[in-house]
């Protein structure tokens, strides 16, 4: 199953090797609610490329920074996000409720140069770089400043929502099933298609992405194996 989701992602450990550039690249975290401390702190425990340590997790795409606007607290509002294959843009699946769309935002995108961060599990689609160093506030700019899901969405985030009529356990269950062989794009399609999923950006008219719109209506041009003929 080629889903890259945080939530579920498992990753094999490489070698510790921090690629330099000649040029810094520009790094993104989100912050919620009430901004404090002087920096950005390594609060996260975990193993990253082979070490175990308290890091600090900035993404190298503006979009998978903005999946963390939603909270992952139980599942109480995302499910899990990813890479769309050659976009620079992120999808994130959250739970359908009018707490979770339609909730009001206060969340911060702190932008900064790459300096003491390394990339985290080169090789896949993560996108996303970690240090065990404080980024000082006075080192990083507020990119963007979100209040609704509707910012999100014009951003590029692309939200997929679950239907009403699934349960929290049915949904993550599901959710883990071994889609043989399938891109991120594909086993999104799989859900809208067969799961009954919504694809917020679409329904609301707010930054669809294209690529994907386009991979979607060439899947729907595909019969289902009970719809092929028989040889």
């Amino acid at each position: 199953m080629a889903l890259w989701c945080d939530k579920f992602m498992m990753q094999t450990p490489v070698s510790d090797v921090f690629q330099k550039r000649s040029e810094p690249r520009t790094l993104y975290h989100c912050i919620y609610g009430t901004i404090q401390g002087d920096g950005l702190e390594p609060t996260c425990l975990g193993e990253v490329n082979g070490r175990e340590d308290r890091f600090l997790f900035a993404a190298s795409h503006l979009t998978k920074a903005l999946a963390f606007a939603f909270s992952y607290h139980e599942g109480t509002e995302i499910i899990c996000n990813g890479a769309i294959t050659g976009t620079e843009d992120e999808f994130a699946i959250i739970m359908n409720s009018e707490t979770t769309i339609n909730k009001a935002f206060d969340a911060k995108i702190f932008a900064f140069p790459d300096t003491g961060f390394e990339e985290a599990w080169p090789g896949t689609e993560a996108r996303q770089y970690v240090s065990t160093q404080t980024v000082p506030f006075s080192k990083t700019r507020i990119a963007l400043e979100i209040k609704s899901a509707d910012d999100l969405m014009r951003h590029g985030l692309q939200i997929f929502s679950t239907p009403d009529t699934l349960s929290e356990h049915e949904i993550k269950n599901f959710l883990k099933e071994d889609y043989e062989g399938a891109s991120n794009e594909e086993w999104l399609f799989h859900l809208l298609k067969n799961k009954g999923f919504v694809w917020e950006n679409q329904r609301r008219g707010i930054n669809p992405n294209t690529a994907l719109q386009n991979l979607f209506d060439g899947l729907s041009q595909i019969p289902s194996p009970s719809q092929q003929p028989r040889p």
